[in-house]
């Protein structure tokens, strides 16, 4: 976050670039059933961050991660303070729609410079996540264009059944300029056979 917020702003494509690669990572995660439940932008690496729009990312931190080979339900209750998915603090079952949730929080910090839930302690943004009121934040969206408010506000939906998959993240028209090169990685995602180990960080390389 400091390297984000010591820049006036990162421009919208860059972000469109960082922002690609993370939701392919998701969308590797959804094929191989990982749950990462720690989405965080200090979990992101981006490496390179200057002018050229030249950017690897990385998602790292895989302690809370975990394996649902038939898409079933998770109960424990974990994550980051501000990064958590509404879902996991009813105790009624989450799945990998929660990690599109952190990533629409993170979404929101590459954006605003901005942490989404801003409170004075754990304990008060913790309940600012649970709560979930985003109908504030369009005040610090105002310099975006109308297709990227479009794609954080639906990642950003309380509900996970309104929340997109990656896959339909992806194919939102904010990645318009993209949509050939996301057709190929998310087949290339689709074919990867290789099991993912949990414990070391994931790259999608472009």
């Amino acid at each position: 976050m400091n390297t984000i917020q010591s820049k006036d702003s990162l421009p919208e494509s860059h972000i469109r670039v960082i922002m690609m690669q993370i939701l392919l990572t998701m969308d590797l995660f959804k094929n191989k059933n990982v749950v990462h439940r720690d989405i965080k932008l200090e979990n992101v690496l981006i490496k390179s961050i200057d002018d050229s729009a030249q950017y690897e990312v990385r998602v790292a931190d895989f302690g809370l991660a975990c394996i649902t080979p038939h898409d079933e339900y998770l109960y424990n209750k974990c994550g980051s303070p501000g990064y958590i998915a509404p879902e996991v603090f009813t105790g009624e079952g989450y799945s990998y729609k929660a990690d599109l949730f952190s990533v629409g929080c993170v979404f929101y910090n590459l954006l605003t410079g901005l942490f989404l839930f801003r409170a004075e302690n754990a304990e008060q943004c913790l309940r600012l996540n649970a709560e979930c009121d985003v109908s504030g934040i369009s005040l610090n969206l105002s310099h975006l264009s109308e297709h990227c408010q479009e794609l954080l506000m639906w990642l950003l939906e309380a509900d996970p059944e309104d929340r997109p998959t990656a896959k339909e993240a992806l194919h939102h028209d904010w990645f318009q300029e993209d949509k050939d090169v996301i057709k190929e990685l998310l087949q290339q995602n689709k074919c990867l056979k290789q099991q993912v180990t949990v414990n070391k960080s994931i790259k999608v390389n472009m």
